[in-house]
């Protein structure tokens, strides 16, 4: 569901724009997007390790997502592994928190007109870091 979300949110975009978008854009979107749905949320939140991408909160559980931005579709699974590798690594679910901690991998794919395949634009992957 939440991958659903992220990609109507996306799809209101002018091609122009998104297509220029770094990582830390879309990061922002979905920063703000969740805070006025109700969220409390935070970006680059640091650690003694490291710094996770986005956080969100509701009054049971943490979100912790680490966001990739990729080029090519062909390299989803690869990005999944990074990410899920460096949640782990740098130990992002270790939080004072009575809440539950749910780590996320969000990838997207924004894939330019020059690529020779068609663009796509698109959250291709939302998977949870056990």
């Amino acid at each position: 569901m939440l991958k659903e979300e992220f990609n109507k949110i996306l799809n209101e975009f002018s091609y122009e724009i998104v297509s220029a978008f770094k990582e830390y854009a879309f990061r922002d979107v979905y920063k703000v997007i969740l805070q006025l749905i109700g969220y409390n949320t935070y970006t680059e939140y640091q650690t003694a390790l490291g710094r996770s991408d986005l956080c969100f909160e509701d009054d049971d559980r943490l979100y912790i997502c680490e966001f990739k931005v990729i080029g090519k579709a062909d390299d989803v699974k690869v990005k999944i592994e990074e990410a899920k590798q460096q949640i782990k690594n740098k130990k992002y679910s270790t939080r004072l928190t009575v809440k539950e901690v749910v780590t996320l991998v969000v990838v997207i794919v924004n894939q330019n007109k020059d690529d020779e395949h068609e663009p796509m634009r698109e959250v291709v992957a939302i998977e949870e870091c056990s």
